[in-house]
């Protein structure tokens, strides 16, 4: 008999495609949660349980979700955050919770939203002001303005708040149009940003999982990414004196001579201090 041919797959495209298949699982069983009302339910599926609301949990329940598709450390995340909030009464963590307030399972929150902070470059001098910059800024997401004028302004350039859709591209920039005719394109670039795809530009998966690369076997070249390191923006300090104001020549020449001009207070140096006259003393 011919045994049949084995053909030996790279651990790591095997460990691919079992994730593969278990994130399907995972993306049938939501499906099913959420859908459960089409299902035809026997007696005892359907049979309800009612509770009153008083006993309902009343701690505060935070939910995050983690852009990565490494196994999640629970205890690395503990270890992060514990010195960052600083909880007085201390807190739980669960990989996958289904508690919230007012009784939300998680699988329902959305969680495809993230706050980040973008960085407007090559706006026009005379037109270099935080309402244009928030005006660029509009177009990819929510806009934060309440922040003040100390955190978003850099000098030659802005910093603007957004909350964009983390399965939607990153938008490289924008065209700038004076009066319908000039056009400039703007630059963005993004501050402490996350795992970002290369090839797509979004921020729910990696350059592996991403499907123009599946697509493609691995065929796909440097130079066919659309986005690159030069994406991500690094962080910089406001100067304490962003702004110096320099009064005209003249009115500097006015301040000063008021100054001078003042009567001088306090203590009244007698005219003959620190003179001695010499006394002689006849006879």
């Amino acid at each position: 008999m011919l045994s049949p041919k084995v053909t030996k797959l790279p651990v790591g495209l095997v460990g691919f495609a079992l994730f593969r298949v278990w994130e399907t699982l995972v993306a049938k069983m939501e499906n099913l949660m959420s859908n459960w009302h089409n299902l035809s339910l026997n007696d005892r599926e359907g049979g309800k349980l009612a509770v009153k609301k008083d006993r309902a949990s009343h701690e505060y329940t935070l939910v995050a979700k983690f852009l990565t598709k490494r196994v999640l450390n629970t205890d690395a995340v503990i270890r992060t955050f514990s010195p960052l909030w600083r909880t007085r009464n201390g807190f739980k963590a669960f990989g996958r919770s289904t508690k919230l307030d007012n009784a939300v399972p998680v699988h329902e929150m959305p969680l495809n939203t993230v706050s980040l902070w973008v960085q407007v470059h090559h706006i026009l001098s005379g037109f270099l002001s935080r309402g244009v910059a928030e005006d660029l800024c509009d177009i990819m997401g929510i806009v934060d303005l309440s922040l003040t004028d100390v955190e978003v302004d850099r000098g030659s350039f802005f910093r603007v708040r957004v909350r964009v859709d983390i399965s939607l591209p990153l938008c490289r920039g924008r065209v700038l149009s004076i009066e319908d005719s000039e056009e400039h394109w703007v630059t963005f670039k993004y501050e402490r940003l996350p795992n970002i795809c290369y090839w797509c530009g979004c921020l729910d998966h990696s350059d592996k999982d991403c499907d123009r690369w599946i697509e493609s076997e691995g065929t796909l070249k440097e130079s066919d990414r659309v986005y690159g390191v030069w994406i991500r923006a690094t962080y910089i300090l406001a100067s304490r004196k962003a702004v110096v104001v320099v009064p005209g020549f003249y009115e500097d020449r006015k301040v000063k001579m008021s100054k001078s001009s003042k009567p001088v207070t306090g203590k009244h140096s007698s005219p003959m201090k620190g003179n001695r006259a010499n006394i002689t003393k006849e006879g």
